[in-house]
C-alpha cells in the first residue's frame, strides 16, 4: 500500500513541473517575455473573422486609396458599406485571373477590379455598387464584352471610392528583338 501511495505522489510531483513551465510567462503576457511588442498586445478576438478575406486580398488589389475613400475620422472600416460587386471569374490559377484583370482594366478604365483570395480559389470581382440594380446593369455590360457568366454578389464596398488612377500599360514584348549579346 505504501508503494502505491509513493508512486501516486511521484506521479503528481512529475505533473507539477509542467505546470510551472507553462505559467512562467511572467509579465511578458501570454506570448512570453521574448515576444515582440505586437505579439504581446495581439488579441485575436478583437479582429472580425468575417472580414479576414479583406486582409488577404489587400485594398483595391494592392493599390492604395486617396483620402476621399476614408471617412473624416480616418477609419477605413467606416468607409465600407454593404453593397455588391460583380464576379467575373473564379480560378485556382492566379496567372489566369491576373491576365483577365489586366484585359478588363483596359476595356473598362473607370472601374475598380479586385482579385480576392478565398482558398483555394482566386475570384475576379469588379465595382463598388451600393445597389443590386447597378451591379446587375454592369454585369450586363460585361456580358456584352464576352463575360456571359458575370453575376452580382453581395460584398462590403467602399462608400466613396476614389477615381481609378490612370493605369500604366505593361511594356510590350518585342518578339523581333534580337539578343545583342550574341
Amino acid at each position: 500500500m505504501k508503494t502505491v501511495l509513493m508512486m501516486i505522489a511521484l506521479a503528481l510531483a512529475g505533473c507539477s513541473g509542467s505546470h510551472e513551465s507553462s505559467s512562467s510567462t511572467g509579465s511578458g503576457g501570454a506570448a512570453g517575455p521574448n515576444a515582440g511588442p505586437y505579439e504581446r498586445t495581439f488579441v485575436p478576438s478583437d479582429h472580425d473573422p468575417e472580414d479576414q478575406s479583406a486582409s488577404n486580398r489587400g485594398l483595391h488589389g494592392g493599390q492604395t486609396t486617396s483620402q476621399d475613400s476614408v471617412d473624416s475620422s480616418g477609419d477605413l472600416a467606416e468607409a465600407m458599406i454593404p453593397g455588391y460587386r460583380v464576379q467575373l471569374l473564379a480560378s485556382t490559377d492566379i496567372d489566369e485571373v491576373s491576365a483577365r484583370k489586366a484585359g478588363l482594366e483596359e476595356a473598362f478604365p473607370t472601374e475598380w477590379f479586385y482579385v480576392e483570395f478565398d482558398p483555394p480559389v482566386y475570384k475576379l470581382r469588379a465595382g463598388n455598387f451600393p445597389s443590386r440594380y447597378e451591379a446587375e446593369r454592369f454585369a450586363r455590360a460585361l456580358a456584352a464584352k464576352g463575360f456571359p457568366d458575370a453575376w452580382a454578389v453581395p460584398a462590403r464596398v467602399f462608400r466613396n471610392p476614389p477615381p481609378v488612377p490612370p493605369r500604366i500599360p505593361a511594356p510590350a514584348t518585342d518578339s523581333t528583338a534580337v539578343n545583342k549579346d550574341q
